[in-house]
Parts: C-alpha cells; structure tokens; sequence
C-alpha cells in the first residue's frame, strides 16, 4: 500500500504482469484474503471481546479491507480469485457450511 502510495502502482502493475513469482505471491494473498470472513471476526470481537478492545478489532479489519482494495488494484481485478473461478466457487461453497460452525464456536465460547 505505501509503494502504490508513493506512485509507483503501475511498477507494481507489471510486476503483477511480468514476474511470475510476484504474481504468485499475490495470488497466494487473494486465496486467504477470499478465506477471511470481515463480517465474522467483527461478531467473534462482539461476543468475546472486551468493548474497551472493539476500537483494535475494528482497525485491524479497516487494514484488512484496505490490503484486499490493494492487491485487487494491483492485479486490475475486480474479485478476489477472479483468475480461478473455480476456487472462488469452491471456497463460497465451504463458507456455506464453515459460518454457521464459527458462528456457533463464538457462542459456546461466549
């Protein structure tokens, strides 16, 4: 975010375009950026966190969201995984059955 900050986004661009292993690299970041549930670890931080604590919660997923807008710039992309369809498709399928476990987890925990 800094380098695109300082104006050298479209560097960063052929990068992504030019160097396989930068474009891996950011390829690995979307695959557990596409993993991470914002909405989620907002509810976990309000049923198990003290609110004095919420403000650091809140920041961190602010970065979160910030570094996906990044990389998804970075690659001219408008979707995490949009290169692999089928992945994003796989992952949205697991979400259906992995948020109703983490929302409960959050609650037994509670």
């Amino acid at each position: 975010q800094k380098v695109v900050e300082g104006g050298k986004q479209s560097e960063l661009e052929a990068m992504c375009r030019d160097w396989p292993f930068f474009s891996t690299r950011l390829g690995m970041l979307e695959m557990v950026y596409s993993k991470a549930d914002l909405w989620l670890a907002e509810y976990y931080d309000q049923r198990l966190v003290k609110p004095e604590l919420w403000a650091l919660g809140s920041e961190l997923r602010k970065l979160l969201a910030a570094d996906i807008n990044v990389v998804l710039a970075i690659a001219k992309d408008s979707l995490l995984m949009a290169d692999l369809p089928w992945i994003a498709e796989s992952i949205q399928l697991r979400i259906i059955y992995t948020d109703p476990l983490n929302v409960l987890q959050a609650e037994l925990l509670h």
